[in-house]
């Protein structure tokens, strides 16, 4: 009898350990009922066993218990043992791996957000060097504008005055001579034409450098002027479309644009070979739309590599005023230019 006490004081015991193991994985895991469930019935199975040994010790029992039966319930107490210390174990690796990932997790949150604001950071730094360069851009083609303008204003007043006195001159002297009938008559007249001539190239260089006069209206009077000349020296049809005034008060944005156009319609005649050119200007509530159409070989091949300089030049001189440019083939054949400004750029 005293080796069956032994085997149930050895069997409550591990049901009583195999009952704080329970409990102790209620604070590892997110199942509290059900380990609080399993650690009542294991200590209940104790204090089954427990009377079992009291009622041996005192001899209170008909029938002593069978050893088989004990040794079998030593066995499965054991066994409860181990498989809650096991669970345990799993349960707590899982834990700390849980916890490990959450801050691993945690810590690429971190470096996210930390990389999120330098490349913000950088992003920033590059959008205000961009726009001090397209700032240092304006202002260069706006000092280049105004040199131009003076370069323009001081031959006109200089040279181009003295052209008119000498020509003024000369043509009183062929008056003079001819009503004298003097045989120098032909060599002054024949210097008369060439001070006019020489006045009109002056004219011509003055018109190339200030092509747009500051004015309202200059863009348009300019871009009449430009078809007109190109039509007489290139000997092709160069028409100007302007339905309703499109006034340019900012003189900056009107010569980028008459630039930009006298781009695209020098490419027409030099590289496109086109027979018929048509430049049109419209003003809209939000954009003023500027476009030059021929009916040239198109953009394609050549003509890229041949204009490359000057189609860049152009979306340049666009970015400058920050209006949109785009050149395609046009529906009916040869090419299409198109400038859109808005409104609070002119």
């Amino acid at each position: 009898m005293m080796f069956v006490g032994s085997v149930l004081t050895v069997s409550i015991l591990l049901q009583i350990l195999a009952a704080l193991l329970a409990l102790r994985l209620i604070r590892v895991t997110q199942a509290g009922r059900a380990w609080t469930l399993i650690a009542l019935a294991v200590l209940l199975m104790a204090v089954r066993r427990g009377l079992t040994l009291y009622r041996l010790a005192s001899g209170d029992l008909a029938h002593p218990p069978d050893l088989a039966v004990e040794l079998l319930s030593l066995t499965i107490s054991l066994l409860m043992v181990l498989g809650i210390a096991g669970i345990g174990s799993l349960f707590v690796s899982a834990r700390r791996a849980k916890d490990a990932l959450k801050e691993a997790h945690d810590h690429l949150e971190s470096r996210v957000a930390q990389r999120t604001d330098e490349l913000a950071a950088a992003t920033r730094r590059l959008e205000e060097s961009n726009a001090r360069r397209k700032h240092s851009e304006r202002e260069l083609l706006e000092l280049a504008a105004r040199q131009q303008r003076q370069m323009g204003q001081e031959l006109h007043d200089g040279l181009g005055q003295q052209l008119l006195g000498l020509r003024l001159m000369a043509d009183s002297l062929v008056r003079r001579l001819a009503a004298q009938g003097r045989a120098e008559t032909p060599a002054a007249r024949e210097l008369a034409d060439a001070l006019l001539a020489a006045q009109h190239s002056v004219r011509a260089l003055i018109k190339g450098i200030r092509p747009v006069e500051v004015d309202a209206r200059g863009l348009m009077t300019g871009l009449a002027d430009l078809a007109e000349h190109t039509e007489r020296v290139a000997g092709i049809s160069c028409l100007f479309h302007c339905d309703q005034p499109a006034d340019v008060n900012n003189n900056h944005t009107a010569m980028q644009l008459f630039y930009i156009v006298q781009e695209a319609v020098g490419n027409a005649v030099r590289h496109a070979q086109a027979q018929h050119i048509e430049i049109g200007l419209s003003g809209h509530p939000q954009q003023l739309e500027l476009w030059v159409r021929d009916d040239g070989q198109g953009i394609a091949g050549d003509m890229e590599q041949t204009a490359g300089m000057g189609l860049r030049i152009m979306q340049h001189r666009a970015a400058v005023i920050g209006a949109e440019l785009t050149i395609h083939a046009a529906p009916s054949g040869g090419t299409l230019v198109t400038c859109v400004v808005p409104c609070t750029r002119v």
